[in-house]
């Protein structure tokens, strides 16, 4: 599940909302699977009337066993957001459990969007190094 909270402004969630990419360790191979979240969300829901809320994007996972036990790490979430002034956001990854990780929130200032943004862990640039719009890949 992806939470996106809104501080000021409204916006659209327009693509995928969340691609989780889970690798399984299968003998010598490694697989990977996609999860495609929902889109076309209102941030916050209710926009543009309503300019603060929480918008929640629900990412289905199944097939893949638990964190630790099958599945070995989530190796990157691909988003698209639509939204002016990208310092209103912050953007987190809760799972089913109630565990927390956050991938932004509070940078880009009045810049606007991510477009075909990665987060992971398997790069340098942090996104706290970089402007709105935010395209490519960076570490949460």
């Amino acid at each position: 599940m992806v939470h996106y909270k809104e501080l000021g402004k409204s916006g659209l969630l327009r693509s995928a909302a969340l691609m989780g990419l889970c690798y399984l360790l299968a003998g010598n191979m490694l697989m990977g699977q996609t999860f495609p979240g929902q889109s076309g969300l209102l941030i916050p829901p209710g926009a543009p009337g309503i300019t603060i809320g929480l918008t929640t994007a629900t990412c289905t996972v199944s097939g893949i066993g638990v964190i630790g036990q099958g599945c070995r790490e989530i190796d990157n979430v691909a988003i698209d957001i639509t939204h002016t002034y990208t310092g209103d956001l912050g953007i987190f990854i809760i799972s089913p459990g109630g565990d927390i990780l956050e991938l932004t929130s509070g940078n880009g200032g009045t810049g606007n969007n991510f477009t075909n943004t990665t987060f992971t862990d398997n790069t340098t640039p942090f996104i706290t190094s970089g402007i709105a719009p935010y395209t490519g890949i960076w570490r949460p």
